[in-house]
């Protein structure tokens, strides 16, 4: 059946040290949360060796006096060491794993709250005692409702359950004598029925950074009343917010098994964390499809991301040496497909390589994905194409690094990728570099460095850069930095035992890589001085601009707080910038991208006597024949030689050569000539005594 898109009540709690002032302008001015622990990379990794030496039974745990000698070692201040080791002895064993000992260097999240309201009954679900959200219940609406069916591949979902045959059970039924958490790790998460592929990547992107999970959660181990308290951020009003839940999930009837995430051992939090996101949508099936990138937007404070798209030069071509940046933002944080894009200009392999090098040692949050077909392969659960080489096409992989070595007598550069789905034996690369390539014993050295003959690699795999070009169409950053190095550049160097706590590692690590000298260039000219903003969430037009998009996420093209230079054609430039205010391109050509006119532009004016030029520490000199210049005559405009000219009736729009391309993971799509129709004559029937109980 149709289920009609109920309205979203927004109640708002005031409580002290908080300031409302309408939901859509929300200002909170939040409590100051505890400083996390800091430490260095280098002395991290020292505290890493630190503690495996420390860990005599190699069960990577400590107790507190072997725990204390290790702190005063690296020179930590604890305090009341006692109450610390306590509080972040999440299982309550008595002994500290490196896992939950890393929840101390992630800043405490302080949000808003949410108001808890039991559900007075449900008929079918059994009273015992615990927490039913009635705002989100165990009912059939939780897991179907949407406002659009069909849009959101409800069919798929009617067919992979029989029909809907769907019960719910509660979590600690599913897990009995289980823990919230127990060994967090990429490898984790295992996907069900639901198609949202883009949601459990994303969260095992998190899981790289080892302690960043649980400070979601509020409950650091299992609730005796089923209810649990998860953080999500408010892109829109910039600040978290609690949402409440049960641990009621949904499970095939046939089965008895959850229908939709799984986790692959005896923990709720993958379940929880889902059930969490489906609620802040609406429902189960509205999590069915959305961008790779969205997870990072709703579950750090990162605000946007910034994609780097190869440029599609018809359908399945791409121009694996030039892409396009864009700048990802939700407009309605509550709507996973209102995802919009801000044009940043162009950008050549060689810079996105410096690009992702900045990101990667500011350890920033990294992923990537393709579009690009492939022949051979097959299909994978959800209906994914595999291909034949391994690499899984709308699929979001972590980026753990990109790194330079000098190896066999020649300079190698390669991407480290870890996918979340790497238990499949299908979906791992099987070309260049990866653990059974046959010209291994040509490159001696390489194979040392990247420790490919240490054990299995189980999901985590390397590529050569020319080749991550030819198969990755796109790669994405959260430039929010993390205070713990990546789980996949620490797991094997240190010797976690295989068995022990928290140890579901992979079995590589990346020897020390060489870094290339950085070529050092002049800062961009500044020609207006705006207003600074941290981040920019909406465009000042003329005319209002449309806002919500119910399929693939358009391009806009509004002004910009702060915004990376453009295309350059000679030497690419230092990567990862940061800008208070607008800066300039250098062109070695007339800019190839447009530039509309408003008619209200907050910037200032700004005339040259000369040409901007920029100074080189070791770059080749540029010419050009006449100095780009910039004049306005009241209201800013660009003028170029031969650049296009653009005018806006009512509200800018954004022209391109050909449509940028976004992708989505999305779920085998099905054809349907009306509206899926469900029929239920009865009201919902209790289903056995594990916790199981109808929705038909």
């Amino acid at each position: 059946m149709m289920y009609p898109a109920a309205p979203m009540a927004q109640q708002v709690v005031m409580h002290p040290g908080y300031m409302q002032q309408g939901y859509s302008q929300q200002v909170m001015v939040q409590p100051q949360a505890q400083a996390p622990l800091a430490l260095g990379m280098e002395e991290m990794s020292m505290l890493r060796q630190l503690f495996a030496q420390a860990d005599y039974n190699r069960d990577n745990q400590l107790s507190l006096q072997e725990f204390a000698k290790v702190a005063s070692q690296v020179g930590l201040n604890l305090g009341d060491i006692g109450a610390f080791f306590q509080k972040f002895d999440t299982d309550h064993d008595g002994r500290l794993s490196f896992g939950e000992f890393m929840a101390a260097f992630h800043p405490e999240i302080i949000a808003s709250p949410a108001p808890a309201v039991h559900h007075p009954g449900i008929p079918g679900v059994p009273q015992d005692g615990k927490f039913v959200d009635a705002h989100f219940p165990p009912t059939r609406e939780s897991i179907f409702k949407s406002p659009n069916p069909q849009a959101d591949h409800i069919q798929d979902m009617l067919n992979s359950t029989h029909g809907g045959k769907v019960g719910w059970r509660r979590a600690s039924a599913l897990c009995p004598g289980g823990k919230l958490f127990d060994k967090i790790h990429p490898n984790d998460i295992s996907q069900g029925v639901l198609g949202d592929c883009w949601l459990l990547a994303g969260i095992a992107g998190l899981a790289e950074f080892e302690g960043l999970i649980m400070r979601l959660f509020e409950e650091k181990s299992v609730s005796p009343d089923g209810k649990y308290n998860f953080k999500i951020y408010n892109s829109n009003v910039k600040s978290w917010e609690t949402v409440v839940i049960d641990d009621y999930v949904p499970i095939d009837l046939t089965t008895g098994e959850p229908c939709c995430s799984k986790p692959q051992g005896n923990e709720m939090w993958v379940l929880l964390a889902e059930k969490a996101c489906a609620k802040w949508f609406g429902s189960y099936l509205q999590l069915m499809g959305a961008y790779a990138l969205t997870p990072f937007m709703l579950l750090t404070a990162c605000n946007t991301t910034f994609v780097f798209s190869q440029r599609q030069l018809g359908p399945g071509h791409f121009d694996k040496n030039n892409y396009d940046a864009k700048e990802a933002f939700l407009q309605d944080c509550k709507n996973r497909n209102s995802v919009s894009m801000r044009p940043l200009g162009s950008v050549s392999s060689e810079q996105l390589w410096q690009e992702l090098m900045a990101a990667d040692d500011a350890n920033h949050i990294m992923a990537t994905f393709t579009s690009k077909d492939a022949a051979g392969g097959g299909r994978g659960a959800s209906g994914e194409h595999i291909a034949a080489d391994g690499i899984v096409k709308g699929h979001a992989y972590s980026l753990i690094s990109v790194d330079t070595y000098q190896c066999d007598g020649r300079l190698w550069r390669v991407c480290h990728i870890r996918n979340p789905w790497g238990n499949n034996p299908a979906a791992e690369w099987n070309g260049e570099l990866s653990d059974k390539w046959p010209l291994w014993g040509n490159y001696p050295e390489l194979y040392q460095s990247l420790k490919i003959g240490s054990a299995e690699i189980d999901g985590m795999f390397w590529m050569p850069w020319e080749k991550y070009l030819d198969r990755f169409s796109d790669c994405g950053i959260a430039r929010i930095p993390q205070n713990v190095p990546r789980l996949g550049k620490q797991e094997i160097s240190t010797g976690i035992p295989k068995d022990g706590k928290n140890s579901k590692q992979f079995k590589k690590q990346p020897g020390l890589p060489i870094r290339p000298a950085v070529m050092q260039v002049a800062a961009p000219m500044v020609i207006s001085s705006p207003a600074s903003y941290p981040y920019t969430t909406t465009a000042t037009y003329a005319s209002a601009p449309t806002a919500t998009y119910a399929a693939a996420p358009l391009s806009t093209s509004p002004s910009y707080a702060m915004m990376p230079p453009a295309t350059y054609a000679a030497a690419p430039l230092s990567t990862s910038p940061s800008y208070a205010t607008l800066p300039t391109a250098t062109y070695a050509a007339a800019p190839m991208s447009t530039s509309p006119s408003y008619s209200t532009l907050p910037m200032a004016t700004a005339t040259y006597a000369s040409a901007p030029s920029a100074s080189y520490a070791a770059a080749p000199s540029m010419a050009y024949a006449a100095a780009p210049s910039l004049s306005y005559a009241a209201a800013p405009g660009v003028a170029y030689a031969a650049a296009p000219s653009v005018s806006y009736a009512a509200h800018p729009g954004a022209a391109y050569a050909a449509a940028p391309q976004l992708s989505y993971c999305a779920p085998v799509t099905s054809a349907y000539s009306g509206a899926p129709a469900a029929t239920h004559s009865s009201a919902p029937a209790w289903m056995g005594a594990q916790g199981a109980w109808h929705g038909m």
